[in-house]
């Protein structure tokens, strides 16, 4: 009789209980999430930098923030830049309308409205790309306490 014990993922699937089988499949089951954020992160990272490439060029070779704004109207808000150009742009326009109102006056000179509004578009633009985030460093912090499991001996 040999009494090598077998090792292997076959052996753990035959000899493994509930709580091994139900381990395995929390485990799976996270690894699963966690590679499926990583690689939308990723590709979206990707995507967010040429992006913000383009518009950044453009930005610096613009003549001038008419011609900024004539192609945020044109190709749309695409970038955490593109976004804050356009509120930034948006908040001047909103000011020089508002401007001769008492209720404006008691909010701040322009300067102070732009700061406010670049301010809460960086915040929403950190909220959006930390997303997802929290469920990788839960997996990352709970997945060592599962595992490994130790081998099932039978006797």
């Amino acid at each position: 009789m040999n009494d090598t014990p077998t090792l292997g993922f076959a052996h753990f699937l035959a000899q493994g209980d509930f709580v091994s089988k139900a381990l395995l499949v929390i485990l799976l089951g996270m690894s699963v999430v966690s590679w499926t954020l990583i690689l939308v992160k990723g590709i979206t990272h990707f995507i967010r930098s040429s992006r913000a490439e383009r518009f950044l060029k453009m930005f610096w070779e613009a003549p001038s923030m008419q011609a900024v704004a004539k192609d945020i109207a044109a190709h749309g808000v695409h970038d955490p830049f593109s976004r804050v150009t356009a509120n930034a742009l948006q908040a001047i326009q909103h000011y020089a309308r508002t401007a001769p109102s008492h209720r404006m006056a008691d909010a701040g000179t322009a300067a102070d409205l732009l700061t406010r509004t670049n301010n809460k578009v960086l915040a929403e633009a950190t909220v959006r790309l930390d997303h997802g985030l929290s469920v990788l460093a839960t997996v990352g912090a709970t997945a060592p306490t599962f595992g490994p499991l130790p081998p099932v001996r039978r006797l």
